[in-house]
This record gives structure tokens, sequence and C-alpha cells, in this order.
């Protein structure tokens, strides 16, 4: 029996109309000979550090940085149900063809899944350049040879364990140093997500530091019916900064996109370029959502500003961490794996080495933060502290459970962020 493994129900029902396989099943269409079953994007995840041992639960400086000898994946509770649909029907399969979106991602989705269900059967792989019915047909015609696509996999293995390696290490080594100077919140680190974060740290001090000057406002003189009145444009309220400008969240993916006009060596400013910026069209929004349920980010209507939490971290990490010139680096590896003229052990010995050196210099580092101060809590008048829950973050008592008052966060005053002058009207044309 042969069975395609696709990234998403839509496209396992446009392969299976195409194949003949009209026959419903639970996950899964089939047909004479054939079974389409799918993922649901990513139904496997990396173990996180406490799966590989009981003494990764507590957070501790000594045991960093953690360097996963072998490394794991698991089913995502989310998506258990499907997993298992699929693992059911690999166990059958005298044939695999990975129908997965053709880039490296969707090489990952199917690959990591089959090396999970210890699958050893032949494997061919379907490139789909679109999912109408004559470029179905085409492409099933023309099946790939498994270890053609394989680099894929390997280049999209390399990014996945080289984030893991950033963001388990640093999150923990910045959060505990983070404790020492007084900040109880958690710092997250991530490849793309901090580059992104600091894209909004570096606009919102460009905004306090925004000197209220004249300007020509947007004034029209109509008439109509023998009675004339002139007509002023004012951008939508909740869309604009103190300084007047529109700041969405759609400003944001776009910075995203054209981070390269940030970085000044040619080569990587190039590279940026070619990759469409840091993060891509599947995750940027989910990477500024993440960011947003941290308390990272704060959303009023449509705009999109850093919290005190933002500033905190982005002053506590390395620069490197921050800049995006460091995801152009990695690009230029992971293209160069995809090409066969690296190897994936090789490129994740450099990043476990890179990642041991900032550990070791940042370790008995004294971050130097610029701490908000809490709020006291409104029913016993205890400082309050900065938890993430399943909204996002939110002031909690410090006497908690005993006290188990709470208070949203609000929006950092432009004064605390060293703005020199309120907010002036703006004069109009006249």
């Amino acid at each position: 029996m042969r069975v395609y493994l696709c990234e998403k129900p839509s496209q396992g029902k446009d392969i299976a109309r195409v194949l003949g396989a009209g026959q419903r099943g639970k996950g899964y269409y089939s047909g004479a000979g054939v079974i389409v079953t799918w993922c649901i994007g990513h139904l496997v995840e990396a173990v996180p550090p406490e799966g590989y041992g009981e003494q990764y639960k507590r957070w501790a400086i000594e045991q960093l940085p953690i360097l996963p000898q072998r490394w794991r994946v698991e089913p995502k509770a989310a998506t258990a149900a499907q997993f298992k649909v699929v693992q059911q029907l690999v166990a059958k399969a005298g044939e695999l063809v990975i129908a997965t979106d053709a880039d490296r991602e969707g090489e990952m989705i199917a690959r990591e899944i089959i090396e999970l269900c210890s699958y050893r059967g032949p494997i061919q792989r379907l490139w789909l350049s679109a999912l109408n019915d004559a470029s179905i047909r085409k492409a099933l015609g023309a099946l790939k040879p498994s270890a053609e696509t394989l680099p894929l996999y390997f280049s999209a293995l390399a990014r996945s364990r080289a984030d893991w390696l950033i963001g388990m290490n640093l999150s923990r080594l910045f959060t505990l140093l983070g404790r020492q100077a007084g900040y109880n919140g958690v710092l997250s680190v991530g490849r793309v997500q901090t580059p992104t974060l600091k894209l909004v740290v570096d606009r919102d001090r460009e905004i306090a530091r925004f000197v209220s000057v004249p300007f020509w406002a947007i004034e029209v003189a109509l008439s109509h019916a023998g009675q004339s009145f002139v007509a002023s444009w004012t951008p939508p309220q909740g869309s604009t900064d103190d300084a007047g400008r529109c700041l969405q969240q759609g400003e944001l993916v776009k910075a995203m996109k054209g981070v390269a006009k940030l970085v000044t060596d040619p080569r990587l400013k190039q590279k940026l370029k070619d990759t469409t910026g840091i993060g891509t069209e599947a995750t940027r929004a989910n990477i500024i959502s993440g960011l947003l349920a941290r308390g990272y980010l704060l959303k009023k209507g449509r705009a999109i500003r850093a919290s005190d939490a933002a500033f905190t971290l982005i002053d506590a990490v390395p620069e490197a961490i921050a800049d995006p010139g460091t995801t152009a680096v990695w690009e230029q590896a992971l293209d160069m794996i995809e090409a066969g003229q690296m190897t994936l052990d090789t490129f994740i010995v450099k990043q476990s080495s890179w990642v041991t050196q900032l550990v070791q210099q940042y370790r008995g580092a004294s971050l130097d933060l610029k701490l908000p101060p809490a709020p006291s809590c409104p029913q016993c008048g205890a400082p309050m502290r900065q938890r993430s829950g399943k909204s996002g973050a939110f002031w909690s008592c410090s006497r908690y459970p005993d006290c188990k008052a709470t208070q949203p966060i609000e929006e950092a005053a432009a004064s605390k962020r060293g703005a020199s002058s309120p907010r002036r009207r703006r004069p109009k044309a006249s």
C-alpha cells in the first residue's frame, strides 16, 4: 500500500481527488492501493530541557549550557489524535510518498514523523508547485527519489536545533541573571523574536525622543450645493503614537521583511533581501502574537508598543542575539547544508560552542537593569510582581497565594521612556 503524507487537510483533499481516493476515513482518504493522510503543520515538537533529565525542571545557572547528545522529539498534545492516525497508517505502508510543501520546513514536517515512527521502507518525494489538478498530475508522474530532497531536512533540522540551543539556554541564563538584579519576570530569548522585539524597542525610543515641530496638515476646501466647507484628515483613534505617527501590526510585519536595511555588511544585507527579512510569511504573525502573549508587546487598538519588560530584555542580551545579521549568517550556513557543503553535525557543534561561549561570558555578569517601579497591591499594599498567564502578562501580588489580587499591565507613560516634553497639539496650516 502506498501512503501519501501531506502537510495539511486541504492539501490532502486535493491530492486524494486526483488519485481517485474518494473514501473518507478519520484523518485520511483511501482508494485502490493508496491512502492519503496529512499533518496539521508540525505534529511533533522538540522535547524541552526537562525531557532530558529531572534536574532541568529547576532553573539553575550552574546547569548551563544544556547540550543534548541525542536529540528527541515528541507528539504535540494539541494534535496527538492526528499523529496517532498517521502513525498507524505509516506502520502499514509498503511505500511512502512525502507530499508536504516543497520547501525546507515541509521536508522536516514529514521526515521528523517518519523517523519517530521508525519507518524503514522506500520513500519518494512529490514536488508540487501548485495544487490545481494539472500540476498535481504532472508531479505524480515525476516523483523524486528520497535522497534528492533529504538535504532540505538536514537544513531544517539544523535551524530547529540551533533555535532550541539559543532559546532554551539563553532564556534561562538571562532570566536567572535578571532575578539576581531584582527582575522577577522571564527574559525569553529567541533568534527571530528578539530582533523583532528590538525593532519595536528602537522605534519606541525614537518616538520618546521626538520633539514636536510645525508641519502641514491635510485640509481640502470643498463645495456642494452652493455650500463651501473645509475638510481635515485625522488618523483613526488608537492608530497613532504620541508623535502622531501610525504604528500598527502590519507595519511591524513590514519592518521584519525589510530588516536588511538595518544591516551594513553587504553580503548579509543581500542574504536578508533574498530571504525576505526575518521570519517567514507563515511565522511572522505567530512571532508577534507570542511577544504579545509574553507581555513584551502591548496593543492598544491597532497600535503596538514595547512594554517595560521588552526594554529590560533588549538592554540585557548580547548585541549579536538582537542583531538581524545573525539570522543572515545562519541562512548562509543552512544553504551550505542544503548544497552538501556542510554537515548538520558540524553546524550544531559550531552553534553549541557559540552558546557555551555566551554562557561562560555572562554567567557571572551583573545586569544593570533599569527596573520600572512595581505597583502596590490594591488589596494589601505589598509590591506586585509581573507574571505570565493564558492571556498574557499581568501584575500579581508578591504575597500570593495569601493575597490573590491581580492588576492588568498598562502601557508605560511616555515620560518613563525619557520623553523630553508632553505631547503638543499639531498646528494647522493657514
